[in-house]
């Protein structure tokens, strides 16, 4: 009597547990994520260069830098791989130097959380997020280095 060659080699065991780990999500160990893209503007007008961090209530931030007409590509654990889905806080970070000063091109305000009224949610993957600040009336204020 012959033996029975088993059904299920080598290779096809690869591509069951290629399936099994694609069913699962990313397969990274992370936690599923939606592709974010979209623009940054205060009073409408793009904000160049400026460091966009939306912070969830728990877990991990997504980060992103605007390209110089206020675009951006949200990443969470590593840049571009997009946002998990919530509610996040917007802050931001903008500004330019001029010689030895530091022109803010948003309020100080937008710089931390608790102090950033600004809120977005994110439930599904989207090239078109828009965030939008205000300056209230404020002018932008000017840093000057300390003199030596």
């Amino acid at each position: 009597m012959k033996p029975r060659t088993p059904v299920c080699g080598i290779g096809t065991l690869g591509i069951i547990l290629a399936l099994a780990a694609m069913a699962g999500g990313c397969g990274d160990g992370h936690p599923k994520r939606v592709r974010v893209a979209g623009t940054l503007t205060i009073d409408g007008k793009p904000i160049p260069n400026a460091e966009l961090r939306l912070i969830p209530t728990q877990g991990r931030p997504a980060l992103a830098t605007t390209d110089p007409s206020g675009g951006f590509k949200l990443g969470t654990f590593k840049p571009g791989d997009g946002a998990v889905p919530g509610t996040y806080k917007v802050t931001v970070v903008a500004y330019e130097r001029k010689n030895s000063a530091i022109r803010w091109l948003v309020p100080k305000k937008y710089e931390q959380a608790k102090t950033s009224a600004t809120t977005v949610t994110i439930d599904a993957p989207t090239d078109e997020l828009k965030i939008e600040l205000a300056w209230h009336g404020e002018t932008p204020e000017f840093d000057h280095p300390p003199s030596e």
